[in-house]
């Protein structure tokens, strides 16, 4: 009687030659899976229904870019006649099923793109926390007495307070009743840097129409394959620590002998 969760996941790729990459070919992919499945099928090329693809010199063009296209993709399949909530007829179940939006999963670029963030470069770094600012030049460590505030840097996760998708819409609420208070170029940038986020008025925080069906922080998802493996954490920290290793003896070889037997979660195959 529940509806079945999708995933909806976007990714920037570069078709061709990996050894000569052709940036003109550039292009965002957008996926489309059910979630109620479960990981066994999940991890398999085939489940993953594509949806639209655009190059992203095409994004470029597009006033609000990523931010709109996106927005107007999930509006049409969450909100517009037709739409997946509706309800979808699936000839091999020969029944109807009621469908709704579960995650949203993409890289962190992908998400700073999608809702248009400040990312790094905004004083609130963090979607999904309320208290983590950036640190150095970015850092309101020093001025918080009450020790609220940590910065990006902070590992002890306790000490986050999360944001929720009201939090999120209220900054970007924010911007939005500003868009037309007289102020300078500069001013209004130092806002957004406060802020965390760009004013997008044609972007996804700021379509109403999509509030009801998609609560961007519940519904933000980080890409393990992208954030841990390809060009990710894992690489970045196995980069600082192999020169150490092998000032211990402890060579490739020896290395590969003690991880190859690891069995990855199932998630990450």
């Amino acid at each position: 009687s529940e509806p079945w969760e999708i995933v909806v996941y976007f990714a920037e790729t570069v078709p061709g030659d990996p050894l000569r990459l052709d940036q003109r070919r550039k292009s965002m992919s957008f996926y489309l899976a059910v979630k109620d499945v479960g990981p066994a099928l999940l991890k398999h090329e085939f489940m993953w229904i594509p949806c639209a693809i655009l190059r992203t010199r095409i994004i470029k063009q597009v006033e609000g870019k990523l931010s709109r296209v996106l927005s107007v993709f999930l509006e049409r399949l969450l909100v517009q006649k037709g739409n997946v909530r509706d309800g979808v007829y699936l000839n091999a179940l020969q029944s109807l099923r009621f469908l709704r939006l579960g995650n949203l999963l993409a890289d962190e670029d992908g998400f700073r793109q999608a809702y248009a963030s400040m990312g790094a470069n905004g004083m609130s770094c963090c979607l999904g926390c309320l208290n983590v600012c950036g640190n150095k030049s970015k850092s309101l460590v020093a001025f918080d007495a009450a020790g609220h505030i940590v910065d990006i840097t902070c590992v002890d996760s306790s000490r986050f307070h999360m944001c929720t998708d009201e939090d999120l819409w209220e900054k970007s609420d924010i911007l939005a009743k500003e868009r037309h208070v007289p102020m300078t170029k500069n001013a209004r940038e130092d806002r957004e840097t406060n802020v965390g986020l760009r004013d997008a008025p044609h972007g996804l925080l700021q379509n109403m129409a999509l509030r009801a069906p998609l609560r961007p922080v519940s519904v933000l998802t980080h890409d393990p394959t992208h954030i841990m493996f390809s060009n990710g954490m894992v690489h970045t920290e196995l980069d600082h620590v192999m020169p150490l290793l092998k000032d211990f003896g402890v060579e490739f070889a020896k290395l590969r002998a003690i991880l190859g037997p690891w069995n990855r979660q199932r998630a990450f195959r």
